[in-house]
């Protein structure tokens, strides 16, 4: 299973994109690989959890946008390290929003925020980014070298004086698959992390762009989310990701079998117990049925031998 997680409904504010976001974020990568995968939409962590309990899950695409502390409270390390796939979009990738996530997991330490270029489609004024291929991988696979898409704003890691480069983890597989450039960047030739993909127990894409805002309306991330490029980046983006949630899928799989064969043999001993207990109830019925009969005979045949007795002495 996948899962597609945007938004709580139970504890922060309703954002209409964010749940257009969620179902055709849902819709594209069902399109893309409906027939690898079941893709499901949750609506809040609680929902989220109950799918967690199995070991079915694989991946977790998810640009939740409410109250940062549970976001940062729910368990994303913890799963990433026992190798849950994982996508996470921009907020994700903010330490501001995310914590230690925005470091361990989508490892773009966003402190920053940069917007795109305000550009004239269609007389029609919207920001755009364009994203460059800056290394041969999976998540690339069939894209173009270089492609441009709406988007809002992209979150990075503004560096401090002595920084050469943007900070990156001190372990585990770490991969710029695209960059991206902007006015904001103090790095060398403008550039940013586009779309990071990393590995450490899991794997892990960033996509700390990709990112509508509720000020442009309720279509800004339909700018982007209906886009072929765009479906093709994250459907790849699962694909690989997949690979570690099934690995940990199989491995946890066996127990969890045991156990919920188990919990149906104790269902059925139960089951059993209740039909044993109906069969003495009704056999005890049936015995005290037949006592009353007995009884019941016994009264009539002593009020006939009486009434005949009766009759004998009146002849008498």
């Amino acid at each position: 299973m996948v899962l597609v997680f945007c938004y709580d409904e139970t504890t922060s504010v309703l954002l209409r994109e964010m749940v257009s976001f969620s179902m055709d974020l849902s819709s594209v990568v069902e399109g893309e690989l409906g027939e690898e995968y079941r893709v499901i939409p949750c609506t809040s962590f609680s929902e989220l959890r109950q799918y967690l309990h199995t070991p079915y899950v694989v991946t977790i695409v998810t640009s939740y946008l409410g109250d940062g502390e549970i976001n940062t409270t729910f368990p994303y390390g913890s799963l990433f390290q026992d190798g849950m796939g994982l996508l996470g979009f921009n907020h994700l990738c903010s330490k501001e929003f995310s914590g230690e996530l925005a470091t361990g997991v989508f490892p773009i330490f966003g402190n920053a925020s940069t917007k795109g270029t305000m550009t004239l489609v269609n007389r029609t004024w919207m920001r755009l980014r364009t994203y460059n291929r800056s290394a041969g991988h999976p998540v690339s696979a069939g894209l173009p070298d270089s492609f441009t898409i709406p988007e809002y704003e992209l979150t990075f890691c503004k560096p401090s004086a002595e920084q050469q480069s943007w900070p990156r983890p001190s372990d585990g597989v770490y991969t710029v698959v695209f960059t991206t450039t902007s006015k904001d960047s103090d790095y060398d030739q403008s550039l940013l992390p586009g779309v990071v993909a990393y590995e450490k127990g899991g794997r892990s894409v960033s996509f700390p762009g990709f990112y509508g805002s509720e000020k442009q309306g309720v279509t800004s991330y339909e700018n982007f989310v209906k886009e072929s490029v765009f479906a093709n980046l994250v459907s790849n983006a699962v694909k690989w990701a997949s690979v570690s949630g099934e690995d940990r899928m199989s491995r946890l799989q066996p127990d969890f079998v045991a156990e919920l064969d188990e919990f149906r043999s104790g269902i059925q001993e139960e089951r059993d117990e209740i039909r044993s207990w109906r069969k003495a109830q009704s056999g005890g019925r049936l015995g005290l049925q037949i006592i009353v009969i007995v009884i019941g005979a016994a009264a009539l045949s002593l009020t006939l031998y009486l009434t005949l007795l009766s009759r004998e002495d009146e002849g008498d």
